[in-house]
């Protein structure tokens, strides 16, 4: 990955703060700039695009299951890295700004934006193989044929819930959806993954431990 430059970091900063301010809409290059104490020239030595501005404000936001990750690779017990998931959902709940900028970016590349598409792509792989990892290093369960597939639900279920409550449609608060989460992973998910293996090994498409 590139090293970021002071520049960059800059420019990163003075735009979450003119989001936080004015809205998604109305964080403009002007805006970023001025709040950077840059130039526009500086900004498009960077970056070709306000889109591109913003995905890298909200990459750089939502990097929960990399810092995860991370603590796992340094002897993180399991039950710690179950800790340290919960406590990243309850902060990405938190998140409102970054979050309304994720769908925002989500919609311009719904509505054609082929290169937001592409780094939407890119991501998604990247959040579901590091969702993938956690799932063998904290259960201990061999892979199975399904992993990548729980790992996208587990991630669409994520968005799902944050949508909702962007939208403010008070299904349920952030603290029923917690506990819901804790419910998932600490009883639902290792039963579903034990599951699934035994069911492979009967029908020889997984190997035993």
């Amino acid at each position: 990955m590139a090293e970021v430059s002071d520049i960059q970091t800059r420019i990163q900063e003075a735009a979450r703060i003119i989001i936080a301010r004015y809205g998604v809409n109305n964080a403009t290059i002007q805006a970023i700039v001025e709040e950077a104490g840059t130039s526009k020239g500086a900004l498009y030595h960077y970056y070709r695009s306000k889109n591109e501005v913003l995905y890298d404000v909200m990459d750089a936001s939502l990097k929960e299951s990399t810092r995860v990750a991370q603590k796992m690779h340094a002897g993180a017990r399991p039950d710690e890295v179950l800790h340290y998931i919960t406590s990243g959902l309850d902060e990405r709940f938190d998140k409102v700004d970054e979050n309304r900028l994720q769908f925002y970016l989500a919609h311009e590349a719904m509505l054609g934006n082929k290169e937001l598409k592409s780094k939407f792509a890119r991501k998604y792989d990247e959040w579901i193989g590091r969702v993938e990892e956690m799932l063998l290093g904290i259960y201990g369960v061999p892979e199975t044929s399904l992993n990548r597939a729980i790992a996208a639900a587990a991630i669409a279920t994520v968005d799902g819930m944050v949508m909702q409550d962007l939208l403010g449609v008070g299904i349920i608060s952030k603290e029923e959806a917690l506990k819901v989460w804790e419910i998932i992973l600490y009883k639902v998910l290792p039963f579903i993954l034990e599951d699934i293996h035994k069911q492979e090994l009967m029908d020889g498409k997984t190997k035993d431990r």
